[in-house]
């Protein structure tokens, strides 16, 4: 079975087009991308098509920071302009698929509660004072309404770096009627560390427990896997996983790289060695359980282009 391509990163893409002094420039702003979602959407829409025409077979949708939670914070939204925010972002990854004959699939992004605390957490899973019940109060909007929702494919959850979360998703989704595919990506501090410190082995111990006591997760689980980590500690973090379950459809989108690091005040630039990104691919593509494949922060068209070119091969 060959991998899916799954596309790049869509916020780093937008900085590049979005001039630095416009109020749509999205570093260090707590909606992130979501503001563009909601007042110039079709700069997405020119992204999306540029990963369609990179080969990609799943594009993601402009939802990561776009919570019920965040924009009834931030825009002071209510349910229904939630769900019109929603509709219209997976609208714009749908009608991008519609332009080649391949099959492209919409993947409706959910990102961690980190994102909505917009303090960085996602990348260190400190989440205070924050129980379970409030983290599945943040989840399951967006979740039930992917879930049902005709035009998408696969939920994806993406950047979890707490253990805690990771309960929390997977006992929303063991209650869902109808489960759709999806998938987990978590956030992680090593090759064998989640972000928030927990080993890598107790999380595959309990999703391999999971998956043996649910039938439908076991069916509906496309992948689990790494996002937004240094693009070289992915062959480390997949060689840990094999060692502790070969149950287990790997998925990776990681970073190509930054300067500097925002979430401490600072101003940050991409990086790009787009030679070790292919030489890296290819070991990646050599794990017999990868499934998805694609990038995240400072990734583009070209390094999609690159896997669909090497799984083509």
């Amino acid at each position: 079975m060959n991998a899916l391509v799954l596309d790049g990163a869509l916020g780093t893409q937008l900085e590049s087009i979005i001039p630095p002094d416009s109020p749509l420039q999205i570093k260090l702003n707590p909606l992130w991308l979501t503001q563009v979602l909601l007042k110039e959407p079709q700069l997405i829409q020119q992204i999306h098509e540029k990963y369609v025409n990179s080969g990609a077979d799943i594009i993601t949708t402009s939802t990561y920071q776009a919570s019920r939670d965040t924009l009834k914070k931030y825009c002071n939204f209510g349910d229904l302009q939630v769900y019109d925010i929603w509709d219209k972002s997976i609208e714009l990854a749908y009608q991008a698929g519609r332009l080649t004959s391949r099959n492209v699939f919409v993947g409706g992004s959910i990102g961690p509660y980190g994102g909505f605390l917009a303090n960085g957490s996602e990348y260190t899973g400190e989440y205070k004072s924050a129980i379970s019940r409030t983290i599945r109060d943040y989840h399951l909007p967006m979740i039930y309404y992917f879930n049902r929702h005709k035009k998408v494919d696969l939920i994806m959850l993406e950047t979890i770096p707490s253990f805690e979360e990771v309960k929390v998703i997977i006992s929303i989704l063991k209650h869902l009627n109808n489960l759709k595919y999806f998938s987990i990506s978590l956030s992680m501090k090593s090759t064998t560390e989640l972000a928030d410190g927990t080993p890598i082995q107790e999380v595959v111990k309990y999703l391999d427990k999971q998956l043996d006591q649910s039938l439908k997760l076991r069916e509906k689980l496309v992948s689990v896997g790494c996002n937004c980590v240094d693009f070289q500690l992915v062959e480390g973090i997949f060689e840990q996983f094999n060692k502790l379950s070969y149950e287990l459809p790997l998925i990776t989108y990681p970073n190509l790289g930054f300067g500097d690091y925002y979430f401490l005040g600072t101003d940050y630039s991409h990086l790009s060695n787009t030679e070790k990104w292919a030489q890296l691919v290819k070991k990646w593509l050599t794990f017999k359980n990868i499934r998805i494949v694609g990038g995240c922060c400072s990734t583009g068209p070209t390094e999609i282009g690159i896997i669909r070119n090497l799984i083509n091969k």
